[in-house]
């Protein structure tokens, strides 16, 4: 997944990517911050909510593993 994560980095519109685990409930975001570099949150909680500000989506984990 790493170097998957490593391609996907450089394009200048990309402001997102999301890890998201089939076998457990977690998932773990990269945000793009204002310097360019990313920044990771795990979320591993169902209250846990993906915030992607940018998208104007905010959504739980249970919401996502619910299917």
């Amino acid at each position: 997944m790493v170097d998957k994560f490593s391609q996907k980095q450089k394009p200048d519109t990309l402001q997102y990517y999301l890890l998201v685990e089939l076998e457990k409930q977690m998932i773990i975001t990269y945000k793009k911050t204002t310097d360019l570099n990313w920044q990771a949150f795990t979320h591993n909680n169902l209250s846990d909510i993906v915030d992607l500000p940018q998208l104007n989506i905010s959504i739980t984990l249970k919401e996502i593993y619910q299917a």
